[in-house]
């Protein structure tokens, strides 16, 4: 799994093996028994748990802010996708 960027104590990552939503580039933030997965293209949220909406919100800016290299450390584990 690659961490590509911090917010506060959240790591957002790109995991390289992956279970659910495959084929589909998002990412994880993950800090302590809190978790979500967020769609790197619509910025949809595919699951969560324990993070507020402001605390979803944070996130989504920062995902914005770092697409460039999230998407990149994706195709890097997936492959390229079609966008």
């Amino acid at each position: 799994m690659g961490t590509v960027v911090w917010l506060k104590n959240i790591r957002i990552e790109v995991r390289g093996r992956e279970r659910n939503h495959i084929g589909r580039p998002h990412c994880h933030a993950v800090v302590g028994d809190c978790s979500a997965s967020i769609d790197l293209l619509s910025l949809e949220v595919l699951e969560t748990e324990g993070y507020s909406r402001g605390d979803l919100k944070n996130i989504s800016k920062v995902i914005v802010e770092h697409r460039e290299a999230l998407l990149a450390k994706w195709e890097e584990y997936h492959g390229k996708k079609d966008i």
